[in-house]
């Protein structure tokens, strides 16, 4: 690990600060949406549902911004050779897309919701026709420019 100025507090210091910034992140929003919720006339049951649908999203935040934060740790760090930083790289974002699916856009692949994962197919397919297309032209233009 490189020796930097900007770099004064140790993993464990980080671990903590960041421990603590996210349960007073977690207990501002419950006293926010308790507030709102309660003063506006909710009832007791409503607004348990909204504090689990916040702790949800809340969550998916932190794992968000986690799987950033290591991906952009490990080109940062060089903790992996150049090949297995772009594998890790993939795989932290191969997480994150599950985790965006299943906090921010709440699709389960259970059986009970099949419409989830025929969108996700469906999306994936219009994807990979996309990145498919984008490379098939961009080969073609490199073979012609020679």
């Amino acid at each position: 690990m490189k020796n930097r100025p900007g770099m004064r507090l140790g993993f464990g210091m980080q671990r903590v600060i960041w421990g603590f910034l996210t349960g007073v992140a977690l207990d501002l929003a419950s006293v926010l949406v308790q507030r709102l919720y309660v003063g506006a006339g909710m009832m007791q049951d409503d607004m348990e549902a909204y504090r689990l649908e916040l702790r949800g999203y809340i969550l998916g935040l932190v794992l968000a911004l986690g799987l950033t934060g290591a991906a952009f740790a490990t080109v940062e760090w060089s903790l992996f050779p150049y090949v297995w930083c772009e594998v890790a790289i993939g795989v932290f974002a191969l997480i994150q897309v599950g985790v965006h699916f299943r906090y921010f856009l709440h699709m389960s692949f259970s059986e009970q919701h099949p419409d989830d994962l025929h969108v996700a197919l469906f999306s994936g397919l219009i994807v990979l026709v996309m990145i498919g297309g984008t490379v098939w032209i961009m080969a073609d233009l490199a073979a012609r420019m020679r």
